[in-house]
């Protein structure tokens, strides 16, 4: 994890539009070691949640999995802010599956992580789960993969894909899983989060009805280019057709 990284994408994402006002987080796992070094930078720390009510759902992966450390965004910031001052805005969730707490640190005193942090939480326990070598979320909200989302509504996964797929020799090579398709839900909810991770089995990438776009990658930029590639085939069919 490197904050230049952060700053290079959040600012690319707002250049192209994909960041309106404050829409699009990110979410990435973190060693132990990286999370002690960054908590130096975040000076609040606070119990976000009650573990048992609010994620009793949640399991440690059979107990395998102690604690889990999530790099996160903010709640509200906008990503034409993120880039001048990315330690500002994000901050750690730390959650420990032994205590049954999740601890979040931060920089500014009222912050909080993204609205759609446990949409961030349950995809992440799935990819360690899958033991797949994600570490990274964005959710971010590209204009024509959006428009087609409208557009196709009617088609179904395997369909969308196959148009996707035959819109440039790219999209085959570099998203040969296709994209999972997540019906509309209110963003942030408990509903849209489950629906998510169902899809990650399968997915690396998870089209948002009329809402955005989720990545997984091994990396920020890996995450970014994935989404970038597939909003290349939508924009071709759009203005093909």
């Amino acid at each position: 994890m490197k904050y230049n990284d952060i700053a290079d994408i959040t600012r690319l994402l707002s250049q192209i539009g994909w960041a309106e006002r404050n829409a699009g987080n990110f979410s990435m796992q973190i060693t132990q070691e990286l999370c002690s070094i960054l908590r130096r930078d975040f000076q609040q720390v606070n119990e976000l949640s009650d573990f048992e009510n609010d994620l009793k759902d949640l399991v440690s992966l059979d107990n395998s999995l102690i604690e889990l450390n999530l790099f996160i965004s903010i709640s509200g910031c906008r990503f034409r802010e993120i880039y001048k001052n990315p330690s500002q805005y994000t901050g750690i969730l730390s959650i420990n599956f032994i205590k049954k707490n999740i601890l979040w640190y931060h920089m500014e005193k009222d912050a909080m992580p993204s609205s759609e942090w446990r949409s961030h939480l349950r995809l992440h326990l799935e990819m360690i789960r899958l033991n797949s070598r994600n570490l990274c979320i964005l959710h971010t909200h590209p204009t024509e993969l959006i428009a087609l989302s409208h557009k196709l509504a009617h088609l179904n996964e395997d369909e969308i894909n196959n148009i996707l797929w035959n819109m440039m020799p790219e999209v085959k090579y570099f998203i040969p899983k296709g994209i999972g398709l997540v019906p509309l839900q209110v963003p942030g909810s408990d509903e849209l989060a489950k629906a998510s991770k169902e899809k990650i089995r399968f997915y690396d990438i998870i089209l948002w009805q009329k809402h955005g776009c989720l990545a997984m990658g091994k990396d920020l930029w890996d995450s970014f280019e994935s989404i970038e590639i597939i909003n290349k085939a939508a924009k071709i069919y759009l203005l093909a057709h």
